[in-house]
């Protein structure tokens, strides 16, 4: 049960008469203060109907996007070659929206770091070493692939991310 809050008013709208009215009214407030709980009870109840509610529907409508961006992609990826001119281009503009192939930025990805750190410093390649004892992989980025395919357990990846974005518009108010 929560902690019950001090009330505090600015102007008195009751004032106790006597010490049977003070008592009174301080049940009341008890009385207030616990109907005011059951009320709050009441209303989150109900938010979390609602709420679970809509989350379900959510999920619905989750899913079915899910279905037909992957259905998009199956289709733009079967014709990428037409649609990109050759790949000459990567983003593609559809009549409602507009389909597109990024490739992210490369990442060094280190599954033992430990012995990559040992094979840099055998190879007598410090500048890849950060002086905390790190894989400096901004370096080994810079520095590319070739210069690090003697370290086993080290590889650079890249990957391109197939994206789908719907045009929105918004409607314009009614001026009358």
């Amino acid at each position: 049960m929560s902690r019950k809050k001090a009330i505090k008013s600015e102007a008195a709208s009751f004032v106790a008469n006597s010490i049977e009215e003070a008592d009174n009214a301080i049940a009341e407030i008890g009385r207030q203060q616990r109907d005011l709980q059951v009320q709050e009870a009441l209303m989150n109840e109900e938010l979390s109907i609602v709420k679970t509610k809509h989350e379900d529907l959510a999920k619905a409508c989750a899913a079915v996007i899910r279905a037909m961006y992957d259905g998009v992609k199956v289709w733009a990826e079967a014709n990428r070659k037409t649609l990109t001119n050759d790949n000459k281009v990567k983003t593609v503009k559809l009549g409602s929206g507009e389909v597109r192939w990024r490739t992210n930025p490369p990442s060094v990805e280190c599954r033992d770091v430990k012995k990559i750190l040992e094979q840099l410093k055998q190879l007598d390649a410090d500048r890849f070493v950060r002086r905390k004892e790190e894989i400096n992989k901004d370096a080994i980025l810079e520095a590319g692939a070739d210069a690090m395919k003697d370290v086993k357990g080290l590889k650079i990846k890249q990957h391109e991310e197939f994206v789908v974005v719907p045009f929105e518009t918004s409607l314009e108010a009614v001026q009358s």
